[in-house]
């Protein structure tokens, strides 16, 4: 569904299509606003980024679009590939504290989440240990295995990453979310009893198994069936 179609389908379940109320602006940011929401909700959007370490550093910026920690992987060459294993802060900082400085192949990581600075904000940070060496003059590849959040949606023709069916999930929460603007308290709640509803029939959805079975079950025991 493009942007234009979800923006129109936003305005009519609102009630109005004039724009006089509900303005464009308004129910464009909302949009935008679901399909990350709904990102968060899923956890459908997975993708992967490549980081190069460098020599004695151990903390590495995550992308701009980065939600939540799928895995990560340490590439040592290109026959040679490691998964590290995840700490929280508690575990991370016992098995730093008595040599803080160690240098080799990082085989653990940890995830800072936040900005510590206001000007040049971004979803946070990921720490390894041991403190990367040079790996023999090549260095490591970080390959970090992330759900993502949408690319902010723009023009008429844009189209969510999200997967098809979530689309019209994304325009029930930004109805939902924009019926507050009058006030509609029971629009809002109608609403987003149908935007949960449909966000369990996606679960429900990408849970299920792929139907490539047969639906008769084999007889690998040689019982045969007997008529009575």
């Amino acid at each position: 569904m493009q942007f234009s179609e979800m923006r129109s389908r936003v305005q009519t379940l609102v009630g109005e299509s004039s724009g006089d109320f509900y303005t464009t602006t308004e129910i464009e940011a909302e949009i935008n606003d679901a399909c990350v929401q709904i990102s968060r909700d899923t956890e459908e959007l997975l993708t992967f980024y490549d980081m190069t370490t460098a020599a004695d550093t151990y903390r590495y910026t995550l992308p701009d679009d980065f939600l939540k920690i799928k895995r990560v992987d340490l590439i040592v060459t290109t026959t040679d590939t490691r998964q590290l294993e995840y700490k929280n802060l508690r575990e991370y900082f016992e098995y730093t504290e008595s040599a803080v400085d160690t240098t080799g192949t990082p085989y653990i990581y940890k995830v800072e989440l936040g900005s510590v600075d206001k000007t040049d904000s971004h979803p946070g940070d990921i720490w390894v240990y041991p403190i990367p060496d040079d790996n023999g003059g090549s260095n490591y590849t970080l390959r970090v295995y992330y759900y993502q959040t949408p690319t902010t949606l723009v023009d008429d023709t844009d189209v969510t990453e999200l997967p098809l069916l979530a689309h019209k999930a994304a325009c029930f929460l930004a109805a939902s979310n924009m019926a507050l603007k009058g006030e509609d308290l029971r629009k809002h709640d109608r609403l987003l009893m149908l935007y949960e509803n449909e966000l369990n029939k996606i679960k429900m959805h990408y849970s299920r198994l792929q139907r490539q079975r047969p639906y008769d079950m084999k007889d690998e025991m040689g019982y045969t069936e007997t008529e009575f």
